[in-house]
């Protein structure tokens, strides 16, 4: 097993300077220090440098280092990663270990960007939730269409509430849980998600 712990710094604030500002204002527990040192001490932890926790998952998942012992399985509660294919448990909805195939973990990104994530600092498009960002993606073909073709239905949604193409690439930047393909492993960079990706 290895834990993954996220970075003091984050990429996504040099995107973003409002990603996560309000819980500045939110009081972190009192053993949470202890409780990092602890795990750190008795686990094989794995952090690095400007990436959240849930990005060292998404990579580590993805790419070949942990595949060579077995088939990674995410252990978290987060929605959010249902961004990553592979194999997921979510101990607080879950009773036994789901996959989730590389057509739903892209739907589940375009809808991300869509609705956005007002409790991380990016809004997406104002007024669509689900329901209405799961109406945009079906009309353009819905799970398993061409992801350009994907991009192309946000991207036009986004157009029509009269915000920019600057504006949708910017939540996808913001809402991408990096895979393996997202990150630079030898040299510890980020490869920032683009609509030329899209149709990869």
């Amino acid at each position: 097993m290895y834990v993954c712990l996220g970075s003091s710094k984050n990429f996504r604030k040099k995107l973003q300077p409002e990603y996560k500002h309000f819980r500045k204002k939110t009081k972190k527990p009192k053993l949470r220090f202890d409780l990092v040192q602890y795990v750190s001490m008795n686990y094989n932890v794995i952090s690095w440098d400007t990436l959240e926790a849930d990005d060292v998952m998404g990579i580590m998942s993805t790419g070949p280092l942990l595949k060579k012992l077995g088939t990674p399985v995410i252990i978290s509660i987060d929605k959010d990663m249902k961004q990553i294919p592979g194999y997921l448990f979510n101990p607080n909805k879950d009773t036994k270990i789901k996959e989730v195939t590389n057509e739903e973990a892209d739907y589940f990104f375009y809808l991300q960007i869509l609705m956005g994530d007002p409790a991380d600092g990016y809004k997406g498009i104002p007024g669509v939730g689900s329901k209405k960002g799961e109406a945009i993606l079906e009309n353009a073909g819905g799970m398993g269409t061409e992801n350009g073709v994907l991009w192309g239905a946000v991207l036009d949604a986004y157009l029509e509430k009269g915000m920019t193409e600057e504006d949708a690439l910017l939540n996808a930047r913001m809402a991408r849980i990096l895979r393996w393909e997202d990150y630079d492993y030898d040299r510890k960079e980020i490869r920032l998600w683009s609509p030329h990706s899209a149709t990869t």
